[in-house]
């Protein structure tokens, strides 16, 4: 695919104010050389059919190549009744490239089952931020071009030690949504395919108790694999070593690979992830002397 140039910016979760929509817009127009469109409800407040319908105003424009969703938040699950009246709609229209990340789950997951090609990581907002890494800024060309980069996962219990090669469809988001999602049109389904979760702002007891909500109803059965991204990111001091005890609990009593990796999630150094086919593949590091794995898209040519 050409790289993308035009992009629309949506809003199907919370708005952005008048000064972090300015510093986001200056950085997308100026170091990546994009032309914006803003959709109304990226500023002003909405009812969620008129941001649906927004999102279908610019799907449906020729002269955008791809959609960004501009921050997270609350409220894009509210958009799904909207979206899902025209299914076929959405099924059948020229799919443009989207992107977002943490209340976007709902829109990501809805997409996604029409076929669309999604990513999850970034958000227009992160660009007003001047701690962003530079390898954010980096991998945000992954997504314009649509040629991702591989990421490091460092396993988490014995069986993903024992991983050399698993490929497999990719799907998840931001835990606290996908947790939401059941009994949804846009509920989750991972059997068969590798699962990353991540959440921020949570106390170790809220995910420790929805992890294990999830486990009782069985929605970690037959997946292929599960990444675990950044779940400290604004953590108080205390929580850390009780959010990593937690997961460090949810990997070993994991009867499938559990692997973990800083660079999804809420932090300030983010690479996208497509929901599509990646590979896990064995990288033995003798730096560390360890086993670390990549994980990487897997392009299908059609």
């Amino acid at each position: 695919m050409a790289q993308i140039k035009r992009l629309g910016l949506i809003a199907p979760s919370s708005k952005l104010s008048p000064e972090l929509a300015a510093k986001a817009v200056d950085v997308l127009q100026k170091e990546f050389g994009l032309t914006l469109t803003l959709a109304p409800s990226v500023l002003t407040n909405s009812l969620p059919q008129d941001r649906a319908q927004e999102i279908k105003t610019m799907a449906e424009d020729p002269s955008l190549e791809g959609l960004l969703c501009c921050r997270g938040g609350e409220g894009a699950a509210d958009l799904i009744p909207f979206l899902e009246k025209d299914r076929s709609y959405w099924e059948t229209i020229p799919k443009k490239p989207v992107m977002g990340i943490s209340d976007n789950t709902a829109l990501l997951l809805f997409l996604q089952s029409c076929g669309w090609s999604v990513s999850y990581g970034q958000a227009a907002v992160h660009f007003s931020r001047p701690e962003l890494s530079d390898k954010t800024h980096e991998s945000f060309r992954d997504f314009l071009s649509q040629s991702f980069s591989s990421m490091k996962l460092f396993p988490c219990n014995a069986f993903a030690e024992k991983v050399e090669v698993l490929s497999a469809q990719v799907t998840g988001g931001n835990l606290t949504l996908l947790q939401l999602s059941l009994r949804e049109t846009w509920e989750w389904e991972s059997k068969g395919k590798i699962l990353l979760i991540e959440d921020w702002h949570e106390r170790a007891y809220a995910l420790n108790r929805t992890l294990k909500h999830l486990e009782r109803i069985g929605k970690f059965e037959g997946v292929e694999a599960v990444i675990l991204g950044d779940f400290l990111a604004e953590a108080a001091p205390e929580e850390i070593p009780l959010i990593e005890g937690v997961l460090a609990g949810f990997s070993e009593r994991s009867h499938f690979p559990v692997f973990k990796t800083p660079f999804i999630g809420h932090g300030s150094e983010i690479i996208p992830v497509p929901f599509g086919l990646a590979k896990i593949s064995c990288l033995r590091d003798p730096l560390f002397s360890m086993i670390a794995h990549s994980f990487e898209p897997v392009e299908v040519k059609s």
